[in-house]
């Protein structure tokens, strides 16, 4: 007898309410439809209301009126689900409308605790999006953990400690990758189709894309989840600035990786300049980041009466508790 499974969906969000209705809708307009759909909502931009108004009781809204970042506003929404299998969506991602349906085939099928697909960057007209298109196709999928529309059995979930959360500052990087290692180490199974592809649209704005990229620095990922020292951290910093500065100075190794970028997706000779440019503001603002995350943690730990002894060569758990 085949096993047959219920799919639920799980969204967070944070002030996206026009990329969250389209996703709602692709998430309506399906062949087999969803079990439920639960959006977890941070906002103070009046999504909530946007949401209601436009679905009503088409979907589960959970509104928080404080923001307390992506990996709780997951945890929650998955420890709410009472479906089998729980695709974990971001706002601004769209599904193909027959995605709940080969997705229940593709788990019955491969006896999966866990599932990734592939991912196709729709607003390609922009420069910044075309460069994560590149990027993402230059990734050997051998490597891939993650992906968009990752989804997960409940009951592999509730093996795991969930996504990382309750630090004093909020994880924005590396929380993905931890929640797979950790489905790993359970013995769970990861199954992937990288043809089973869903959509995605980048920011467009400057201020959102220096948003996004920042966020991609990982630092407290390091400090908080892996217990790394202040002085480890300075080291980490030290040698990847350096490593930086090396590949900027020495000219080939820096153009190597623009040229091999644009032979990945481009739109032309002008994509090279681009590539170039934006390989090094997201370094510069990587760089700026990681070394204002080390002021961050000093300051916290500071506010504790903390020596600037036991700070820098302590790691976290081993400093007092902070609020």
């Amino acid at each position: 007898m085949v096993e047959s499974f219920n799919i639920g969906v799980v969204i967070p969000s944070y002030n996206e309410g026009n990329d969250l209705v389209e996703t709602l809708r692709s998430v309506l307009d399906q062949t087999v439809s969803f079990s439920e759909i639960i959006i977890v909502d941070d906002s103070s931009d009046g999504t909530n209301q946007l949401v209601k108004s436009t679905f009503g009781e088409a979907v589960k809204l959970i509104h928080r009126d404080s923001p307390q970042g992506r990996c709780s506003a997951r945890n929650i929404g998955i420890e709410t689900s009472t479906a089998d299998i729980i695709i974990i969506l971001n706002a601004d991602v769209c599904l193909p409308r027959d995605f709940c349906e080969q997705l229940q085939n593709k788990y019955q099928s491969e006896q999966c605790d866990a599932f990734g697909v592939g991912t196709v960057i729709t607003n390609t007209y922009h420069p910044y999006a075309r460069y994560l298109q590149a990027l993402h196709a230059s990734y050997p999928e051998h490597k891939r953990g993650w992906t968009e529309a990752f989804s997960v059995k409940r009951s592999a979930f509730l093996k795991t400690k969930g996504f990382p959360d309750g630090y004093p500052l909020q994880i924005l990087a590396g929380e993905d990758g931890e929640f797979v290692f950790d489905l790993l180490r359970t013995g769970a199974k990861l199954c992937f189709d990288f043809n089973l592809k869903v959509t995605t649209v980048m920011p467009e704005d400057p201020h959102a894309i220096e948003q996004q990229i920042r966020g991609r620095a990982s630092l407290r990922t390091w400090h908080f989840i892996y217990e790394q020292s202040l002085s480890k951290l300075l080291l980490r910093c030290i040698a990847k600035q350096t490593l930086r500065l090396v590949f900027l100075i020495t000219v080939f190794p820096f153009l190597w990786r623009v040229i091999r970028l644009w032979s990945y997706f481009n739109h032309g000779w002008q994509d090279l300049l681009h590539y170039a440019r934006y390989e090094l503001y997201v370094d510069w603002l990587r760089t700026h980041q990681e070394w204002l995350d080390l002021v961050n943690f000093s300051k916290l730990h500071r506010k504790n009466n903390q020596s600037i002894f036991d700070i820098c060569l302590r790691p976290p758990s081993q400093l007092s508790p902070l609020h």
